[in-house]
Protein backbone atom coordinates (compact mmCIF):
# COMPACT_ATOMS: atom_id res chain seq x y z
CA UNK A 1 0.00 0.00 0.00
CA UNK A 2 0.95 3.57 -0.19
CA UNK A 3 1.89 6.24 2.11
CA UNK A 4 -0.50 8.77 3.51
CA UNK A 5 1.29 11.41 1.65
CA UNK A 6 1.40 9.98 -1.54
CA UNK A 7 -0.51 11.10 -4.03
CA UNK A 8 -3.60 9.40 -5.22
CA UNK A 9 -2.34 9.58 -9.08
CA UNK A 10 1.63 8.35 -8.39
CA UNK A 11 0.06 5.52 -7.06
CA UNK A 12 -2.49 4.66 -9.80
CA UNK A 13 0.60 5.50 -12.44
CA UNK A 14 2.38 2.52 -10.82
CA UNK A 15 -0.38 0.60 -12.56
CA UNK A 16 -0.79 -1.99 -9.85
CA UNK A 17 -4.81 -2.16 -9.60
CA UNK A 18 -5.37 -3.64 -5.72
CA UNK A 19 -3.18 -0.84 -4.92
CA UNK A 20 -5.16 1.71 -6.59
CA UNK A 21 -8.00 0.50 -5.38
CA UNK A 22 -7.38 0.84 -2.14
CA UNK A 23 -5.50 4.35 -2.34
CA UNK A 24 -8.63 5.45 -4.05
CA UNK A 25 -10.64 4.23 -1.42
CA UNK A 26 -8.95 5.78 1.06
CA UNK A 27 -9.31 9.14 -0.91
CA UNK A 28 -13.19 9.06 -1.23
CA UNK A 29 -13.66 7.74 2.68
CA UNK A 30 -11.26 11.07 3.26
CA UNK A 31 -13.72 13.61 1.00
CA UNK A 32 -16.39 11.80 2.40
CA UNK A 33 -15.73 12.70 6.28
CA UNK A 34 -14.44 16.35 4.53
CA UNK A 35 -17.87 16.70 3.50
CA UNK A 36 -19.34 15.38 6.53
CA UNK A 37 -18.34 17.78 8.63
CA UNK A 38 -17.97 20.52 6.37
CA UNK A 39 -19.36 24.11 7.32
CA UNK A 40 -21.34 24.03 4.36
CA UNK A 41 -23.32 21.08 5.25
CA UNK A 42 -25.95 21.73 2.24
CA UNK A 43 -28.52 19.58 -0.53
CA UNK A 44 -25.47 19.52 -3.29
CA UNK A 45 -22.90 18.28 -0.32
CA UNK A 46 -25.89 15.52 0.90
CA UNK A 47 -26.02 14.63 -2.94
CA UNK A 48 -22.11 14.29 -3.57
CA UNK A 49 -21.91 12.34 0.13
CA UNK A 50 -25.15 9.88 -1.39
CA UNK A 51 -22.82 9.39 -4.91
CA UNK A 52 -19.39 9.11 -3.54
CA UNK A 53 -20.84 6.62 -0.80
CA UNK A 54 -22.38 4.31 -3.92
CA UNK A 55 -18.59 4.33 -5.49
CA UNK A 56 -17.24 3.51 -2.12
CA UNK A 57 -19.17 0.42 -2.11
CA UNK A 58 -18.42 -0.61 -5.26
CA UNK A 59 -14.30 -0.06 -5.15
CA UNK A 60 -14.81 -1.85 -1.78
CA UNK A 61 -16.51 -4.88 -3.63
CA UNK A 62 -13.68 -4.65 -6.84
CA UNK A 63 -10.94 -5.01 -3.88
CA UNK A 64 -13.21 -7.87 -2.84
CA UNK A 65 -13.17 -9.50 -5.64
CA UNK A 66 -9.43 -9.71 -6.35
CA UNK A 67 -9.30 -10.59 -2.50
CA UNK A 68 -5.67 -10.66 -2.20
CA UNK A 69 -5.05 -12.77 -5.83
CA UNK A 70 -1.40 -11.03 -7.01
CA UNK A 71 -2.16 -9.83 -10.55
CA UNK A 72 -0.25 -12.02 -12.09
CA UNK A 73 -2.20 -15.30 -10.94
CA UNK A 74 -5.12 -13.32 -11.48
CA UNK A 75 -4.49 -12.87 -15.13
CA UNK A 76 -3.05 -16.46 -15.46
CA UNK A 77 -6.77 -17.52 -14.34
CA UNK A 78 -8.09 -15.48 -16.38
CA UNK A 79 -6.40 -16.79 -19.35
CA UNK A 80 -6.91 -20.29 -17.91
CA UNK A 81 -10.87 -19.64 -17.93
CA UNK A 82 -10.81 -18.07 -21.34
CA UNK A 83 -8.88 -21.24 -22.76
CA UNK A 84 -11.09 -23.73 -21.26
CA UNK A 85 -14.05 -21.98 -22.46
CA UNK A 86 -12.70 -22.28 -26.08
CA UNK A 87 -11.96 -26.22 -25.83
CA UNK A 88 -15.29 -26.43 -24.44
CA UNK A 89 -14.00 -28.22 -21.39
Amino acid sequence: MSSDDEQLYTVVARGKRLEALEAYRDALAAEMERLRFSQSANEAAGRDFSIMGKELRQVMAEIDEIGGVAEGDLLDELSKRRSERRSGA
